[in-house]
């Protein structure tokens, strides 16, 4: 079975119920000489994400790394504009600090705007300035 089959599937429309998606990609995963691609992650991720169960989708990077992919900035990218499009700043803010420090990760000024402007938006002004603060002592300049 092709890796794009399993995207092809996570990415159909109508989509597919997540109790049945997510079984299948954890069922692909263990076929004989089957390897996941990056593509599949991100549609499983979105998948979960616009289904309501955001916190299944913070799971992508400990998915991948079971699956013995490395964790990278597309998937910090990924799951910040998942949440910020789904107005769900605090789990935005939360993704990028857990990248941050569990995966020792410097995030991209683009992704750190991107939660400060959701942040801001959204009322939570002192979660914005600590990000804004951690940003500076990591010597990320906003707003470029």
């Amino acid at each position: 079975m092709p890796p794009s089959l399993v995207v092809e599937v996570l990415t159909a429309r109508p989509p597919p119920p997540p109790p049945l998606a997510l079984p299948f990609f954890l069922w692909a995963g263990r076929q004989k000489g089957f390897r996941h691609c990056f593509p599949a992650f991100h549609a499983l991720a979105l998948l979960l994400s616009t289904a309501g169960l955001p916190a299944a989708a913070d799971q992508l990077p400990d998915l991948m790394r079971a699956h013995g992919k490395p964790v990278s900035h597309p998937q910090l990218t990924l799951l910040v504009r998942l949440h910020t499009a789904a107005r769900r700043p605090l789990r935005a803010f939360h993704a990028l600090r857990r990248f941050r420090h569990e995966f020792d990760f410097k995030p991209e000024v683009h992704v750190c705007n991107r939660v400060l402007g959701a942040l801001a938006a959204a009322g939570h002004v002192e979660d914005a300035l600590k990000l804004f603060d951690e940003m500076s002592e990591a010597e990320t300049q906003p707003m470029q």
